[in-house]
């Protein structure tokens, strides 16, 4: 909410440059404009920003943050944006629930599209470059023939006159969302292999708890990413509507999200002013055991990061493949939990445990050799990187 603009190094975070021209909300829009800077979005050659603040929109130089154009025309604050195929065209809608089209060279309308039932949240260009989709508040999916500005589609995609948020292209449909917690897929004014009628809902994606406040496509078309109210990022299959992943991390409301041009990742935007980087796949690369009883009090990975091992409550150890997350060995002895594990070098591994026992395991055996001499739990152990030596310490003292 500080009405700024920062443009960031996706690798390392860093902030490139930061864009200070907006201007707070005028007196009678605090209400209104609650989000200061609510749409943002790179030209099409990368060289230009242009991002809403209040009831003007402001186009600048992506490298150096100087402002170039102010592109002044909406009655109210304008909340949603979106460049054509090329750097001189946009599009914006605003609450005065007017879509207008600019000629960013001369900073002037092009053409003013009628106005809408209520406010426009989102603009969204696709068709190469030849349709133009809008969605407002009271839920309503408007679809605009570029060439002549016709209406081609006009439908309600929200369910009980919910507000819609985000709209985006996803192949030979639209994808959007709102305040009813779904995402719909839309078929197009060109219903192609789809096989739907116009205007006709196609899928429904299911799954967030609340509102969903943004979405995005990814540049093939193929997932869909959406962001919550309910604190989480999801990702879907656009031909299936099936979730692939969930993500968790922002403490409250998720307010938007973007997919990087090669479809590697994620950005999302929070309610508590952070941006989250996440990687985009349809598959879930982290893989999880669940053979433990108990609760896991130690994880250790050999030296040659062939395997890892882990141990706890339950006093078993337990070895798995580190490549393909398969349990390998469970080793049982133990009589009191195990707090503590070291790979003495790939093949053996210590283990500490409540039974004042210290156990050194040839994982090829299975077998353990019993190092004794504490005289209460063991609760710490580490080798040398020589493997020739175990430290260990005690709640004896």
């Amino acid at each position: 909410r500080d009405v700024t603009v920062r443009v960031r190094d996706v690798g390392n975070g860093r902030e490139i440059v930061a864009y200070r021209g907006h201007a707070g909300p005028e007196a009678g829009d605090e209400k209104t404009n609650v989000l200061r800077v609510p749409a943002v979005a790179f030209s099409p050659d990368g060289k230009a920003v242009a991002s809403t603040g209040g009831k003007e929109v402001h186009v600048w130089d992506a490298a150096t943050g100087t402002k170039a154009k102010t592109l002044a025309g909406h009655a109210a604050p304008v909340r949603g944006l979106a460049f054509g195929t090329d750097p001189n065209t946009l599009f914006t809608g605003g609450d005065d629930r007017k879509v207008i089209a600019w000629d960013v060279a001369a900073g002037k309308p092009t053409h003013t599209f009628p106005d809408q039932a209520q406010r426009v949240e989102s603009v969204a260009v696709g068709g190469k470059g030849k349709l133009l989709a809008t969605l407002n508040a009271a839920g309503e999916l408007y679809v605009y023939n570029l060439a002549d500005r016709r209406i081609l589609l006009s439908v309600p995609v929200t369910d009980g006159g919910q507000a819609g948020y985000g709209v985006a292209f996803a192949g030979d449909g639209l994808v959007t969302c709102g305040g009813d917690s779904k995402a719909k897929l839309t078929a197009g004014p060109d219903p192609g292999t789809t096989g739907a009628t116009t205007g006709a809902t196609v899928r429904t994606y299911t799954g967030h708890t609340d509102k969903v406040n943004g979405l995005a496509v990814s540049p093939d078309g193929t997932l869909l990413v959406t962001a919550g109210k309910d604190s989480s990022i999801r990702v879907w299959e656009v031909a299936s509507g099936k979730q692939v992943r969930a993500f968790q991390g922002h403490p409250g409301w998720v307010t938007a999200v973007a997919v990087s041009p090669d479809g590697k990742q994620i950005a999302s935007g929070g309610e508590d002013g952070g941006i989250r980087l996440w990687p985009l796949s349809p598959t879930d690369e982290h893989r999880a055991t669940t053979d433990a009883a108990d609760s896991l009090w130690s994880v250790v990975v050999s030296p040659d990061g062939a395997r890892f091992a882990a141990a706890g409550a339950d006093r078993a150890v337990r070895v798995y493949d580190a490549a393909s997350g398969k349990l390998q060995k469970t080793l049982t002895g133990h009589k009191g939990a195990v707090p503590a594990l070291a790979f003495v070098t790939d093949d053996r591994l210590a283990s500490a445990a409540g039974d004042k026992l210290v156990k050194v395991w040839n994982l090829g055996t299975g077998e353990a050799v019993d190092l004794a001499g504490h005289g209460a739990a063991v609760l710490a152990v580490a080798a040398d990187p020589t493997g020739k030596l175990l430290v260990t310490g005690s709640v004896d003292k």
